[in-house]
Parts: structure tokens; C-alpha cells; sequence
């Protein structure tokens, strides 16, 4: 059977691979990842974030951005050892006030004490490790920042169908 090509191949991975299945397609990783699991990544200006000490945390991604009053907001994106690690962080460790699912995707908010940028947004995949957090000064920014946060639908975290 010859190899597969872009227009015979069922499926494309993140990565550009091509591939019979969804399920032959590997896990999104490192730069080139972020930008595929969250779209908006790509014009954020992001960098990889050094000292990345949080257990369970495998690669961290800051960015900044503005709301629409021109005031900035910080943005992260992370990749985790597995969802009960996030989990754990954002619900144990921060204690972070958690949300309903919606749409396959798990969510958290509060307030930490002492930062400029106190008001804390979470979001991630219920069935994958990947968390986009935002930090603002406002709880009308934070309600803002959610309202722009639009992750890469689940069914297409490892690719997409041809």
C-alpha cells in the first residue's frame, strides 16, 4: 500500500503528520503544540516561562495581552503530567472555586491575595492536560478574558479529519 498523502490521508495530526486514525496521532507538545491545542497562541507574543517549579507541570507558556480597555492581562498556557494534577493544583493547592463543565471543558476562578493581577481564570480539558489561565486586575476583566478564551474544540485536540 503506498504511503498516505494530505489528500488520501483520513486525518491530520497537530503536528502535520498524516494518518489513518485520531488515535495514531501523537499528544501536542511544546511550542508548536500550544499553538494548535489554543489558536489564539500564535499572536500572544508568548515565551516559555523558566522556573517552572509547580508539580505535575511539564511546560509552561507566558504571553500577555490587552482588554478592551487597553489595560493588559497576563496569559498562560500549560501542559500537565495528567488532569489530576491540574486539578489538584488549581482546586487543592490555590483553592480556586470551581465551575460547571461546559462543552468538555473544566473551569476554576478566584481571587489571590497580594498580586496586582489577582483575578484568576482557568480552563481545561476534561479528558487532557492542557490549561489556559489568565490573571487580570478585575473581576470585570476577568469575565472579559473568559469571554475571549476559546480553546481548540476537544474533538480536535489530536487532529482533524480529512
Amino acid at each position: 500500500m503506498p504511503p498516505l498523502t494530505p489528500a488520501s490521508s483520513p486525518v491530520t495530526c497537530w503536528s502535520g503528520q498524516n494518518a489513518a486514525t485520531l488515535r495514531e496521532c501523537t499528544a501536542p507538545k511544546h511550542e508548536k503544540g500550544m499553538k494548535w491545542v489554543f489558536p489564539k497562541f500564535v499572536y500572544q507574543g508568548c515565551g516559555r516561562a523558566v522556573g517552572n517549579k509547580t508539580t505535575g507541570r511539564l511546560e509552561l507558556w507566558a504571553c500577555s495581552e490587552h482588554n478592551d480597555d487597553g489595560t493588559s492581562r497576563f496569559v498562560n498556557y500549560s501542559r500537565w503530567l495528567s488532569v489530576g494534577f491540574a486539578v489538584h493544583q488549581f482546586t487543592d493547592v490555590e483553592g480556586l472555586t470551581q465551575l460547571p463543565t461546559v462543552d468538555g471543558l473544566l473551569s476554576w476562578q478566584g481571587y489571590v491575595q497580594g498580586k496586582q493581577y489577582g483575578y484568576k481564570s482557568v480552563l481545561m480539558y476534561a479528558g487532557a492536560p492542557y490549561v489556559v489561565t489568565t490573571h487580570t486586575d478585575t473581576l470585570d476583566h476577568m469575565r472579559e478574558a473568559r469571554a475571549h478564551t476559546v480553546p481548540r474544540p476537544a474533538s480536535e485536540l489530536y487532529g482533524v479529519t480529512n
